[in-house]
């Protein structure tokens, strides 16, 4: 990469290009501007039939922006072709497309990536997209940010990203369902970064993560001497959300107590502090997510149906990887360069066949995170720059491949080479969707000695999704 329009420090970021045959890593300098495209002179050079010799150009600062100068086949950043000479941001960890190839902006380390998501001058700023990290006073937790891609390519994601847009356009409240790992907290961020509360802060909260005391502490705040140990006022994530958008996870897992409370906060827009006796007034957008049936929990009493009625004025209904099998292969191409650009490996691992096989046969019950786990998995146990179905963990797969997913005919291509390295206990197939999901589960968790923390780890979903889903299947909770 030529420096003559850029600095000559380097900040530690990369810019790492995935094609068809088109593998590369780009040190990025520390500020300027570099022109990307097929010919010989570009800064970036891409050598793939879809590039234009003058494709796009990227503005290096504080952040990054990217800008399209008439190409052929276009630049798509977050599934939406930008306009000819309009400059859109694009965050550390986050992945976009010149013409058909992929290319992620990565930050190589946690201080680059803090540096990478500040505020971008003047002349970077996107003309229809702002970043939200650092803005305001109250960000307090920003979920899975910077580890999240934004790959689309299947219709119906496209779908689901335009009508997105399009709702984050207004102020009514979001309900985003899918299983866990679908990437709820992406399409979160989405209809943040799209609404007119770009600007304002962006708090995301696990609500199963907390028990009640501590949950209702940090959603509304606390006074002084309110409870032992408090000894200052606390604001809570909904007054530090002011102007901007609370994400809450896994929704679903909020205690009933605190679910009234809440439902009081969204009708009044005001909230009262733990041991206050005033009301504060916030104004805040709620998008809450859930892998739950809702409608069951509040049959069974466990969930607020108005409350359910006032967090769904929207519903997104995110579709399993399982059901998206075009968006496999780019994700975990994006993975794999993001991981090796983070171990700084200067070459991008490529796969072989029977890894590709393998990966869109086996239905991602833990969905894009399990994918990115397995993927991060591979690259740490792979000697060179290829990984083959060896790097990943066949035995636990093996029983759950889906034959029709699989080429016929041709070692590499088969089923058997697939799963070779997996034992032949473990290769039966399983009579329905629900069954491969629940042999998959009982079968890692037995590996792991009954150890859930660790099991719901490999399987790249939360502890309590682990718990609800041995519920769900009447097996007794085994205990250390």
């Amino acid at each position: 990469m030529s420096s003559r329009s850029s600095s000559g420090a380097h900040s530690g970021r990369r810019l790492v290009i995935v094609g068809q045959g088109v593998f590369a890593s780009y040190a990025l300098p520390a500020s300027g501007r570099l022109a990307v495209g097929r010919s010989e002179k570009s800064d970036v050079r891409i050598d793939d039939d879809s590039i234009s010799r003058k494709h796009a150009r990227l503005h290096v600062g504080a952040g990054m922006a990217i800008e399209d100068l008439g190409s052929v086949n276009g630049t798509r950043v977050r599934g939406a072709r930008i306009a000819p000479g309009e400059r859109v941001q694009v965050f550390a960890g986050e992945a976009f497309h010149i013409g058909n190839v992929l290319v992620v902006f990565s930050a190589e380390d946690d201080a680059s990536r803090e540096h990478a998501h500040g505020r971008a001058s003047p002349d970077e700023v996107s003309t229809r997209r702002a970043n939200p990290a650092e803005r305001g006073a109250g960000i307090v937790h920003t979920g899975a940010r910077g580890r999240a891609l934004h790959v689309v390519e299947d219709d119906a994601m496209k779908a689901l990203f335009a009508m997105a847009a399009r709702i984050a356009a207004g102020h009514i409240h979001v309900l985003v369902l899918g299983e866990t790992g679908v990437g709820k907290e992406l399409v979160a961020e989405t209809l943040h970064l799209e609404s007119p509360r770009r600007a304002g802060p962006f708090v995301c909260l696990n609500c199963a993560a907390l028990s009640e005391p501590l949950l209702e502490a940090e959603l509304f705040g606390y006074e002084r001497g309110a409870f032992t140990g408090a000894a200052q006022s606390k604001p809570g994530l909904l007054e530090t959300a002011h102007g901007g958008t609370v994400f809450l996870d896994e929704v679903g897992e909020m205690p009933m107590a605190l679910q009234a409370k809440l439902l009081r906060v969204i009708e009044s827009k005001e909230l009262l502090r733990v041991g206050a006796v005033r009301p504060r007034a916030i104004d805040v957008r709620f998008v809450a997510a859930t892998n739950r049936d809702l409608g069951a929990a509040i049959a069974e009493g466990r969930f607020r149906s108005d409350l359910f009625f006032r967090l769904g004025g929207a519903k997104l209904v995110i579709p399993p990887l399982r059901e998206r099998p075009r968006e496999i292969e780019p994700l975990a191409k994006a993975f794999a360069a993001r991981a090796a650009a983070e171990l700084g490996r200067g070459e991008v691992p490529g796969f072989r066949p029977e890894a590709l096989h393998l990966l869109r046969a086996y239905p991602w019950p833990g969905n894009v995170r399990e994918l990115r786990n397995c993927v991060e998995r591979a690259v740490l146990l792979a000697d060179g720059p290829v990984l083959g179905a060896e790097h990943f963990p066949v035995a636990e797969m093996g029983s759950a491949l889906m034959p029709h997913a699989l080429p016929e005919g041709g070692a590499e291509s088969s089923r058997e080479a697939a799963i070779s390295r997996a034992p032949a206990s473990s290769r039966a197939p399983a009579s329905s969707r629900a069954d491969q999901e629940r042999e998959h589960i009982l079968r890692v968790l037995q590996e792991c000695a009954g150890n859930q923390s660790r099991a719901a780890k490999v399987l790249g979903m939360a502890r309590s999704t682990l718990v609800a889903r041995l519920d769900e299947y009447g097996v007794p909770r085994p205990r250390k």
